[in-house]
């Protein structure tokens, strides 16, 4: 095999709550990750010549040691110390800078694209321990799936996915710095985290496992997004003309902007009509649904 095309699946966060801040400036957490059927194509392939290079088509991004990606294939080149090298292609969809976790998805692909074209030269924990070191999600992107995460984002255990039903992803034009979230939340909160938390962790994840889609959609919960809506007013608006469309909860990813509304099956209508209305307002959106680890781990030799 000497090139192989993998999905970068896009991912919400069910549940996000920061638990704490350690001494070295790292925050803990506890979050319940879902991968959607929105991805990036991501293709690696074998190079006779040594280092890495990197082409990216569909976003104007860096194809240098400033995309995680790109990071990621040469971090893997170094823990390995294999000969030769790898050229990556990024097929971008997932928006940049939105919360979707497309980037730290495109790494983890690229460590999965290494580790097949290598013969898995590094163990599973030796992979997480490398994803680590590039991104707190890139862990997460070596699962797929549901997970419940914790730690620094190292700490990954597998879930059952959540159940059929439909994602409105919905994009507000301001842009979110998810430093400068971490550093609000800090200004909030102090050192007293516990604050932020709806106590709902444990709850989410047996709601999950036991596929109860009105438990998950009850335990909804993100800390940035107070405190984000505080600086971006749009993603407030955004999650309320969402829930006008009768949809189920709405959340915001990661530290934002990107807001999603959660619709049963059999509301697709519902979504639609949702959808053409944050159109309408002149902001982008897109439908999707959750993918299991099969889905969101498939790849193709190329």
């Amino acid at each position: 095999m000497n090139g192989v095309t993998l999905r970068a699946c896009a991912k919400i966060n069910l549940y996000l709550q920061v638990t704490g801040k350690r001494e070295d400036g790292y925050h803990t957490l506890q979050s319940v990750m879902q991968t959607v059927g929105t991805y990036d194509d991501v293709t690696v392939e074998k190079s006779a010549r040594s280092g890495v290079s990197l082409k990216v088509l569909g976003a104007d991004l860096p194809n240098d040691e400033r995309n995680i990606a790109f990071c990621a294939a040469k971090a893997y080149a170094e823990a390995t110390g294999i000969s030769g090298g790898f050229h990556v292609t990024l097929n971008k969809r997932i928006p940049y800078g939105t919360g979707l976790g497309g980037g730290s998805a495109d790494a983890a692909a690229v460590l999965r694209g290494c580790q097949l074209l290598s013969g898995g030269l590094l163990s599973t924990e030796e992979l997480v321990k490398l994803a680590r070191g590039l991104g707190s999600d890139v862990p997460f992107g070596l699962f797929g799936g549901a997970c419940a995460v914790g730690a620094t984002g190292d700490d990954v255990t597998p879930l059952r996915s959540m159940p059929s039903c439909c994602i409105l992803l919905a994009f507000p034009a301001a842009s979110v710095s998810t430093a400068q979230a971490y550093k609000q939340l800090d200004e909030v909160y102090g050192s007293d985290f516990s604050k932020t938390s709806n106590g709902r962790f444990e709850q989410m994840c047996l709601a999950m496992n036991g596929g109860d889609y009105a438990g998950i959609v009850s335990c909804l919960e993100n800390c940035f997004l107070p405190v984000v809506s505080e600086t971006v007013p749009e993603v407030s608006l955004m999650q309320q003309r969402i829930l006008a469309y009768d949809c189920d909860a709405a959340g915001m990813s990661g530290s934002g902007p990107a807001v999603y509304g959660v619709y049963a099956s059999r509301r697709w209508d519902k979504a639609e009509r949702a959808k053409a209305n944050v159109l309408a307002w002149g902001r982008s959106a897109v439908l999707t649904e959750p993918v299991d680890a099969s889905y969101a781990l498939y790849y193709r030799e190329s």
